[in-house]
């Protein structure tokens, strides 16, 4: 948004531009609660194996 030059916003209507940030915005969030998952279940398998090894 900020690289953006003034021309940008000029031809697109502002519907437009909050629905591409919106998108950016859900797909963002998708991908950082998808691995924030991946990690927990990585860290409790390794935690479950750790004590079953001792």
């Amino acid at each position: 948004m900020l690289a953006q030059s003034p021309q940008f916003f000029e031809t697109l209507q502002t519907g437009e531009v909050l629905s591409r940030l919106t998108g950016d915005t859900t797909l963002i969030q998708t991908v950082v609660a998808v691995r924030y998952r991946w990690a927990c279940a990585a860290c409790s398998s390794l935690s479950a194996a750790w004590r079953c090894w001792r």
